[in-house]
């Protein structure tokens, strides 16, 4: 049973593998399943869209491997990825600000309903409000002095800010403004990094050629899932921890 994972991931390479050596090294041989099936053969306008989607997976596994392996403290699992999404039209500069902008104006407004103790759904609900008021304020302001970017706002993912904004309240409460604050620069940093491997052009025409590389994809999540060793940010710490000692 310990081997199974293994085994697994071992099944997941092998087949993208198999199918792209068969793929590459008969390129005469007649049309088969797999051309038939291609995404080439669908319509040019959504073929844009696979292009991204198809790296999706990719953005995850940048999560898992600086969260499971490095220790970046992120703000959920799939916050970072939808937020790389978004920079894609907003542009990295601005994204960044209007992440930061909102997640500060949502903070203040999640303090003040905080004293009026409102159950969660409510309160989630004020603060999503806040956070579309906010998107439209920035549009117009963008439509006032030219700014293109601030009119894309509407595109960002505003249901996973209002989580985030309520995560971040949580944090700072339990833990202090620093914790909260270190949260919030670690999902930006995995946002950036999901991004710069999202917009790669090399990589989006590899997964949409070859999309049966997702599986290798899931494989090394299988063996990212098996690892229970310590993060480089733990080692970190207990090296300095070692050196006062």
């Amino acid at each position: 049973m310990k081997r199974s994972p293994l085994v697994l991931a071992l099944l997941l390479f092998f087949v993208p593998a198999a199918l792209i050596a068969y793929r590459v090294l008969e390129p005469t041989a007649p049309e088969s399943f797999l051309d038939r099936w291609s995404l080439f053969r669908i319509p040019l306008e959504f073929q844009v869209t696979f292009r991204i989607l198809l790296l999706v997976p990719l953005g995850t596994l940048v999560v898992s491997v600086l969260r499971n392996l490095v220790g970046l403290p992120t703000f959920g699992i799939f916050m970072p990825v939808l937020m790389a999404l978004a920079f894609r039209n907003t542009g990295l500069a601005y994204g960044l600000g209007i992440f930061a902008g909102v997640i500060l104006v949502g903070y203040s407004v999640r303090c003040a309903v905080d004293r009026l103790h409102l159950l969660l759904v409510p309160r989630l609900s004020v603060i999503l409000t806040v956070v579309i008021a906010c998107f439209t304020v920035l549009a117009l302001v963008g439509n006032q002095i030219g700014v293109r970017a601030f009119m894309a706002v509407g595109l960002l993912p505003f249901v996973i800010l209002t989580m985030t904004v309520e995560r971040f309240f949580i944090i700072v409460e339990e833990k202090g403004i620093s914790e909260g604050l270190i949260t919030a620069a670690g999902s930006a940093a995995v946002a950036v990094a999901s991004h710069e491997l999202i917009s790669n052009r090399l990589l989006q025409d590899a997964f949409f050629t070859y999309p049966e590389l997702l599986l290798a994809v899931a494989a090394i999540q299988v063996l990212l899932g098996r690892y229970t060793g310590y993060r480089l940010s733990e080692y970190v710490r207990f090296r300095k921890l070692g050196e006062s000692a």
